[in-house]
């Protein structure tokens, strides 16, 4: 009788440095470090394309596990390079750069995944997803009771 091979951290944490250095790999083609792709989507995912810079730099360190400095130096070298720009005291907003950028990226994001899902039902996709929000969730409150 054989046993059926059950989820554990080590297959988690291999498919996510898999996965971050597929990414990586091609935010290196569009000139981007992984810490700017993230404040990059988190001003896509906010209302009008801006937000406010603070709330941001925090949901963005929180999301992260990272420190408040590195959020907002991400967000500072977007506007440095032209993908966002500053809109009066603590508004930041994708410029159409910004927005090209972001598009371009994604969409070879997209077409990666659709091949790294190939052969996986979406039942299966449904599942994984399901079980890996649960896990973070999970994982958070740990973080935030210690």
């Amino acid at each position: 009788m054989t046993t059926q091979e059950t989820l554990t951290g080590r297959d988690i944490g291999q498919a996510e440095r898999a996965m971050r250095a597929l990414l990586d790999r091609l935010l290196d083609v569009g000139g981007m470090t992984f810490e700017e792709w993230v404040a990059l989507n988190l001003l896509v995912g906010s209302p009008g394309a801006s937000g406010n810079l603070d709330t941001l730099t925090r949901r963005m360190a929180g999301s992260q596990q990272i420190g408040l400095d590195t959020a907002r130096e991400a967000f500072a070298r977007l506007e440095r390079s032209g993908l966002a720009a500053a809109r009066g005291g603590e508004e930041v907003a994708l410029t159409s750069a910004g927005e090209a950028r972001f598009h371009h990226i994604k969409g070879e994001v997209d077409r990666t995944m659709e091949r790294l899902y190939l052969g996986l039902s979406p039942a299966e996709l449904a599942t994984a997803h399901r079980v890996l929000v649960t896990i973070a969730e999970h994982a958070s409150r740990e973080l935030a009771s210690a």
